[in-house]
């Protein structure tokens, strides 16, 4: 059994490293080839410390399954220790399985699936992992749970974190969905965490002038950045347009399937459609955000590590929640909780163009200029004519940030 142990790195060249970056195998050199042994012992030997048994552990319930996998619930017979095992089903599923296993193994991050061992039954490795006690994001959406905007906030900069971390690594996931962001209850609420890296893949860089491999076409169809399931090249920014569906999910409690989530013939975002959905209360600048990671060029979304900073950002504009006032109504008090309004009224609302806070990526500084009440929202840049903000509220055009599916430019 796989429990405490030492880090161990994976070896040679599985996502994130570059060959001879692994341990010295059998053989005694740093990932070199052959030296007597198959490089896929030497891969699991390197991966894992020890192996368990599927006889070491009592399955409790199954509770999930998918195309390559099946997942249980189980307790370790001896220690008690109740973990996930991911059981393989498929044997040309072997290597992805091996490779997934080594990519957990280094990955150590309160936001992303902790890695507990491996165990091997019938010839096939399966996966084992912590156990999350709250299901998966999806699950909870989809639940009678009441989820306030700070905690809504709160699962989507874990979320954030967890892949910022990973890019970090130079890994991205390829697969984020609302599947596969899973949560941990506990009394001080929930944590969201990133699980299930079987089609994570190291980062590519596209050199100019060198020739350009489209990356395989893979990941949920509900979730895929238009430029994967064009076939072109993508890299990391695919993850954020998934971050932005998951934004979406969080925002609307609606599913990513398009009966539910608007979206465009191009495989983009219907804002106006998706906007109908939105409550009065949503935190505005959340709202725009995920409109921002679900923008159509790839090259305009966010990376992770200011994601996170303007989630952060978001929290803190949010006020403490007042008590309710002694014969207030209800809208009263919803209103003091929510001065981020996604809707018009009759004081007017900050330009959406420029109430995002400062970063780099196209955000621009609080606008501290009301729109007038009879404003019609245009488009986040106040200039292409679309959905978003109204014209003539700035001396001149505000720089173009957000570029919408389908804004004219």
């Amino acid at each position: 059994m796989a429990g405490e142990r030492p880090p161990l790195r994976g070896p040679g060249p599985g996502p994130g490293e570059a060959p001879g970056e692994g341990p010295p195998g059998p053989g005694g050199t740093g990932g070199g080839p052959g030296r007597g042994r198959p490089s896929s012992y030497r891969a699991l030997r390197s991966a894992v410390s020890s192996l368990a048994r599927v006889d070491d552990f009592h399955c409790a319930e199954k509770i999930g399954a998918g195309f390559f996998s099946e997942v249980y619930k189980v307790r370790h017979r001896q220690s008690g220790q109740v973990m996930v095992l991911k059981m393989n089903r498929l044997p040309s599923n072997r290597g992805n399985t091996l490779r997934e296993v080594q990519l957990m193994n280094r990955l150590r991050h309160p936001n992303i699936l902790r890695f507990m061992g491996v165990c091997v039954h019938q010839g096939q490795l399966h996966a084992l992992t912590e156990y999350m006690n709250g299901g998966t994001l999806e699950q909870l959406l989809s639940s009678p749970e009441p989820l306030s905007w700070p905690v809504r906030l709160r699962l989507a900069l874990d979320i954030a974190r967890g892949l910022r971390y990973l890019h970090a690594k130079g890994v991205f996931h390829r697969d984020l969905t609302s599947k596969n962001c899973l949560i941990r209850r506990e009394d001080r609420g929930f944590t969201a965490v990133v699980g299930d890296f079987g089609l994570a893949e190291k980062i590519p860089v596209y050199r100019e002038g060198a020739r350009k491999e489209p990356l395989a076409v893979v990941g949920s169809p509900y979730w895929m950045a238009p430029e994967v399931l064009r076939g072109e090249l993508y890299d990391e920014k695919a993850d954020v347009f998934a971050f932005g569906i998951v934004l979406c999910e969080l925002i609307a409690r609606v599913p990513a399937d398009p009966d539910y989530l608007p979206r465009t013939e191009d495989f983009g975002l219907d804002v106006p459609a998706f906007r109908t959905l939105v409550g009065d209360d949503c935190p505005l600048p959340f709202l725009l955000l995920a409109i921002h990671c679900c923008s159509m060029e790839p090259s305009t979304r966010a990376p992770f590590t200011e994601i996170t900073q303007h989630l952060e950002w978001i929290l803190e504009q949010l006020p403490e929640p007042a008590p309710p006032s002694p014969g207030g109504s209800p809208g009263a008090d919803r209103a003091l909780a929510a001065p981020f309004s996604s809707r018009e009224s009759d004081e007017g609302l900050p330009c959406p163009g420029c109430c995002l806070g400062p970063f780099s990526f196209g955000f621009l500084s609080m606008c501290p200029r009301p729109t007038p009440a009879v404003a019609r929202y245009r488009n986040l840049n106040c200039e292409a004519g679309s959905l978003l903000c109204h014209r003539g509220h700035h001396a001149k055009p505000p720089t173009p940030g957000l570029q919408l599916p389908g804004a004219r430019s």
